[in-house]
């Protein structure tokens, strides 16, 4: 959005400004200070949510870290990876029968853990 997540939460940043006076107490010269917004918290924030979007998937919108672990089934492949969840949305897409309008039915897909 732009703006820092302090920012987002309402914080607004602190202004001091410092005059310098003459021998005649005339405003000779002034600086102003602004507290930064993109401190290193607020930066660490952003990079950290970069990195969480680059982990979802294009087609389910979960984590690829997490959906195609499986258990890292047989390691790894080779040429292409799959996302499970995508898959058990894709399998109940296609055996779904007497839907009408089967484009406008969204599948949800929890993952089930076993032990």
């Amino acid at each position: 959005m732009g703006i820092s997540l302090k920012r987002f939460n309402g914080w607004e940043p602190q202004t001091l400004t410092e005059y310098e006076y003459d021998d005649q107490g005339r405003i000779r010269h002034t600086v102003t200070t602004i507290e930064p917004e993109w401190d290193e918290t607020e930066r660490s924030w952003i990079l950290a949510h970069h990195l969480y979007q680059g982990d979802i998937c294009s087609g389910c919108g979960g984590l690829w870290s997490e959906t195609t672990d499986q258990a890292n089934e047989d390691a790894y492949l080779t040429d292409a990876i799959r996302c499970h969840s995508c898959t058990a949305r894709s399998i109940a897409h296609e055996t779904a029968t007497n839907v009408h309008h089967p484009s406008a039915v969204f599948r949800i897909v929890r993952r089930v853990d076993g032990d």
